[in-house]
């Protein structure tokens, strides 16, 4: 098949209809004669055409509107979620029952696998404490005058000394600022 034959096919309705122009019609009635499928397929469009459609009375154009908001409510109902529905489908409430006794089973293995906080004792006072076991202010870090030196060996366009000066509220309005940056893509 070809275009051109895809195309008289495409026109056979008009062409019942008597749409078309006088060199189309005699294109397609050329057509016709020529080829039998577009004949058989013509043919069929004529038959169906000439086929009445009975008129479903009165009634029928009354009840119609009813029967399409009948139809939109109980898909509605059908969509929405019940609590009776659970009862009446076993399976899902089974599994949805199974997953949440999964859930709190594996969340009490957890709590009782992690030894949480050390029991509370009775707090220490000053003098109980050895100045010996006391380390050093900033773990891993030395203590007195070499944490000055350390600070001193950092590059020169380091921030670690103005950022370790601020304070809470500076801190938090940096924090903002780096934020609203950030969000406007500067």
């Amino acid at each position: 098949m070809n275009s051109g034959h895809d195309d008289i096919r495409e026109l056979l309705p008009e062409y019942l209809n008597g749409l078309l122009s006088g060199s189309a019609r005699r294109r397609i009635e050329a057509h016709i004669e020529k080829c039998r499928d577009c004949r058989d397929e013509f043919s069929l469009l004529s038959d169906l055409t000439s086929t009445g459609v009975p008129d479903p009375g009165e009634d029928f154009w009354k009840a119609l509107p009813h029967k399409a908001t009948m139809r939109s409510r109980n898909r509605r109902r059908r969509d929405r979620f019940h609590l009776k529905s659970l009862l009446l489908r076993p399976l899902p409430a089974a599994a949805a029952a199974a997953a949440l006794l999964f859930i709190v089973s594996f969340a009490y293995m957890i709590a009782k696998e992690s030894p949480g906080s050390p029991p509370a004792t009775a707090p220490t006072t000053t003098a109980a404490i050895d100045p010996g076991d006391v380390g050093p202010p900033i773990a891993g870090l030395p203590a007195g005058d070499d944490l000055e030196f350390e600070l001193a060996a950092l590059p020169k366009d380091s921030y670690y000394e103005e950022i370790a000066s601020l304070s809470a509220e500076e801190l938090d309005s940096l924090y903002e600022a780096l934020e609203n940056e950030e969000l406007k893509g500067g």
